[in-house]
């Protein structure tokens, strides 16, 4: 089992009508410092796949994404999370090859998936952005290591709207650097988390861009079950 580190924000909640998304979007931002673990039995010396690239596709949630052949990996790179709500699903490609800190592989492309208790649509957004703001100062008011690059802005991936920022921090020493994706489905939120080592993270932004550019959402569905794509 790889192994995951998680940081917690543990801010006051919001009383108002985003207050049911409270909970996952401050969960949400705590993927930043993921590394897969770099003392798990990997083979990194055999020859790569004939293949330029490899396909996932979640059985469960639906979500797909293409990823380089020589990847690694993960189908549940999930976290335990004291208090509130733990990802329904987490899954995470990292590049073998790729930097370490002796204790991680520190270039990642992991996808966590929040089942919400409400539906977002574009007309909520305006309220969410401010939560995730607020999340992203706890977090960082938590470790002097942390530095906002990219401050909250509007994005789109896989057709879906939401938000992403840039960060950099420090895990187990090694300074990495992050764009995180806040993405909304219906009742689903993902976060995306492009990662790698600060030094790596020019010559690391082809594969993870590919892979990003490559992310599709399942079928979606709200508050009440129902299907909406």
């Amino acid at each position: 089992m790889m192994t995951y580190q998680r940081r917690q924000n543990r801010a006051s909640r919001p009383s108002h009508v985003v207050l049911m998304l409270s909970v996952v979007l401050i969960l949400g931002v705590c993927g930043f410092s993921v590394g897969c673990g770099s003392e798990d039995v990997v083979d990194t010396t055999s020859p790569a796949d004939t293949a330029e690239v490899k396909s996932y596709t979640d059985p469960i949630y639906g979500f797909s994404f293409d990823y380089p052949a020589d990847w690694k990996l993960d189908e549940d790179s999930g976290a335990e999370i004291e208090g509130g709500i733990n990802a329904a699903k987490g899954v995470s490609v990292f590049d073998p090859q790729g930097a370490t800190n002796g204790r991680y592989f520190l270039n990642v492309f992991q996808v966590s998936v929040y089942e919400l208790a409400m539906t977002i649509d574009d007309s909520v957004l305006p309220d969410v952005k401010p939560q995730l703001e607020s999340a992203i100062a706890g977090v960082a008011s938590q470790d002097e290591s942390w530095e906002t690059l990219e401050a909250m802005s509007a994005a789109e991936a896989g057709g879906l709207n939401g938000f992403k920022t840039t960060v950099t921090h420090a895990l187990d020493g090694e300074m990495v650097k992050s764009t995180l994706y806040f993405l909304f489905d219906g009742s689903i939120e993902y976060e995306l988390m492009l990662q790698a080592g600060v030094e790596d993270w020019e010559t690391a932004q082809a594969d993870l861009g590919a892979v990003l550019a490559s992310f599709r959402p399942g079928v979606s569905t709200d508050a009440t079950g129902t299907t909406t794509r």
